[in-house]
């Protein structure tokens, strides 16, 4: 199929989309709308290449991803690089740790993956990723491991009407899947490739509707594309986003590439505009070097009104046309694929590594994060999890062995569980500092985001269930004399109310309040006390890097839940024990200390580091 001079219009109206949302203008149009259109057009011309590569008998996998890796790769590793060099000096670690994280993720396309387990697209820490835009990079090429070979075996094996007709059954399962998603979980729905491949599948069926001759679309057509730009202002969000609503901009980005294919039609005409086309073929350069300068100039507080993000806009447009010509060009025509791979991934990797591990070393820390480089070290101070089984869904009933924190062999021995969620799993070096060499047994069998109360589960999660039943069959069925429960309390809680983040087993919302009484009420019957600990103070962003605006570091109490829990130990002291772990760093409500003894203890804003949680001593009374 010959070129369409319309779509590289297209392709610059999504681009310019994008970036201008991203600058915060225009905002009355839904801009990130803009790849949805780029999903589109890769569908149709990705079917285009390789049908018509079929039809000829001449397609050639190796040949088809070669073009890929050469088309792609180099300008994506250039734009990485300087990424990473650049955020090194403007970073601290913690920080600079994630972003090397999402650059590993995207060696092997598989940052949408790491954005949805940490920021989300819309999420408040987007505007500090400087790589999250390559999300969709990473959609596209998962799509692409699966479909050139799905689609040269239908066409070959089933033929044009099959699979069609296969194309248009995958994509209504695609749309389903996007609708009823982004109603439970909206960045899974966002992020991910199966809700969003019904979008790309779209593209693929354009090129099939328009290899037919003399193809028009009637006035149906032209009302329901103008219905669909209406409904593009009217109706899509982005809290509910894909969805039902990526129908409007999908159908939009179809409707314009069939009417480009028609180079007589008005359509045509305007967006075969020069500089519409131009934008267009810098598209992919300037998507990717926008973002990170959008994140740059937050950092540095810049002003986004419409006169500055306007020149700094046509400034990216001019180093994406440089991008474009130096490195795009060059390396898409180039005939030896190995010098591409060896520029484009074995370097780039090894030059980041290479810039992480020099960051990490002590005299390159302290030269670029100056005297606070200690606290950054103290953040990045995990509490072991001991090891993969006690902290999977795999407990190990027979051995335990291996998730001990203590072990006393003397005839006086106290045994002690630790359950909850990573709040628990935080005290492990608080308890091998404060119990060690003492009477005391203590085993550890905390899971992240799993509270481990009876019949209390997060957001219906299979695996937090599976790691409680296991852990209260556990309780029951061994000589515990305490059990020590310790959660994030308030995520949980709502502030003690009715909440939608726990559930029982058959789906059904549950009260923290009537969660805790029924672990107590069951751990009390299999002859273990209940010890319940407290939340620790839960830190603002200024309060968390309070060593860098030289502040005092010493923040107000905030821990609401305690006053309930000592209540509750009032009218119940036979059966449990609280124990408010604030008491052991704030001198009272409104001086809790975030470094002690020249170390900072915590590690976000609701976690103690590893330093820290060893230098808060537990009584032995908590066990008497």
């Amino acid at each position: 199929m010959k070129h369409i001079d319309g779509l590289d219009g297209l392709r610059g109206i999504a681009v310019l989309f994008v970036v201008f949302y991203h600058f915060q203008q225009f905002l009355f149009i839904p801009g990130y709308i803009g790849v949805d259109f780029f999903f589109v057009i890769s569908g149709f011309l990705i079917t285009s290449i390789i049908c018509t590569g079929i039809q000829r008998d001449n397609f050639d996998f190796f040949v088809f991803y070669s073009r890929r890796i050469k088309r792609i790769l180099p300008v994506v590793s250039i734009v990485v690089l300087f990424v990473t060099i650049v955020f090194l000096f403007l970073f601290n670690p913690i920080e600079y740790q994630k972003l090397y994280s999402s650059v590993i993720y995207n060696t092997v396309f598989l940052s949408n993956v790491f954005f949805y387990k940490t920021s989300g697209y819309f999420g408040s820490e987007a505007i500090e990723t400087p790589l999250l835009h390559l999300w969709s990079l990473s959609v596209e090429e998962q799509f692409y491991f699966i479909y050139p070979l799905f689609l040269t075996l239908s066409f070959r094996f089933l033929g044009e009407k099959k699979l069609i007709s296969s194309l248009i059954f995958i994509g209504a399962i695609s749309l389903f899947l996007s609708i009823w998603i982004t109603g439970k979980n909206q960045p899974l729905a966002y992020l991910l490739p199966f809700t969003r491949a019904w979008e790309l599948i779209s593209g693929a069926l354009v090129y099939f509707l328009i290899i037919k001759p003399k193809v028009k679309l009637n006035f149906t057509f032209d009302f329901i594309f103008l219905f669909s730009i209406l409904g593009m202002f009217l109706f899509v969000d982005k809290d509910s986003f894909p969805g039902f609503s990526a129908i409007f901009p999908v159908y939009i980005a179809c409707y314009l590439i069939v009417k480009c294919h028609n180079v007589n039609s008005y359509t045509s005409f305007i967006l075969s505009f020069p500089m519409l086309r131009f934008v267009g073929r810098i598209s992919f350069s300037l998507y990717l070097l926008h973002w990170p300068a959008v994140v740059l100039l937050n950092d540095f507080g810049f002003d986004f009104s419409l006169l500055n993000s306007i020149i700094v806009i046509l400034v990216l447009i001019f180093i994406s046309f440089v991008t474009y010509e130096i490195i795009e060009n060059r390396f898409r025509y180039t005939k030896s694929l190995s010098f591409v791979i060896l520029n484009s991934i074995a370097l780039p990797i090894i030059l980041t590594f290479s810039i992480f591990y020099i960051s990490k070393l002590d005299y390159f820390s302290y030269k670029i994060y100056g005297e606070n480089h200690g606290f950054y070290n103290d953040m990045n101070s995990k509490p072991e999890s001991l090891s993969f089984s006690c902290f999977s869904n795999q407990v190990d009933l027979e051995n335990e062995s291996s998730c001990l924190i203590t072990k006393s062999e003397r005839a006086d021995t106290v045994n002690i569980l630790l359950i909850g969620d990573s709040h628990a799993n935080q005290y492990i070096p608080a308890f091998k500092e404060s119990y060690s060499n003492k009477k005391y047994t203590i085993t550890n069998y905390s899971m992240g985001s799993c509270p481990m109360l009876a019949d209390a589960f997060t957001v219906q999660s299979e695996v937090c269930k599976n790691r409680t039943r296991n852990v209260y069959s556990l309780i029951e069925n061994r000589s515990y004399d305490y059990v020590v429960i310790s959660n994030y309390w308030s995520n949980y809680s709502g502030y003690l109310k009715y909440t939608n983040t726990l559930f029982d087993s058959f789906g059904s919302r549950v009260n923290l309040i009537d969660a805790v009484d029924k672990s107590i009420n069951f751990i009390n019957e299999s002859g273990s006390k209940v010890v319940i600990l407290g939340s620790i103070p839960i830190l603002s962003d200024d309060e968390l890097y309070c060593f860098e605006e030289g502040l005092d570091c010493v923040v107000a109490n905030n821990t609401v839940e305690d006053p309930f829990f000592s209540h509750l130990e009032s009218e119940n002291s036979d059966y449990f024990n609280f124990f408010p772990v604030s008491d052991l760093f704030c001198v009272d409500n409104f001086s809790c200390k975030l470094v002690i003894h020249e170390t900072f203890i915590y590690r976000d804003n609701n976690h103690l580091n590893s330093n820290g949680s060893a230098l808060l001593l537990f009584p032995d009374s908590l066990f008497n």
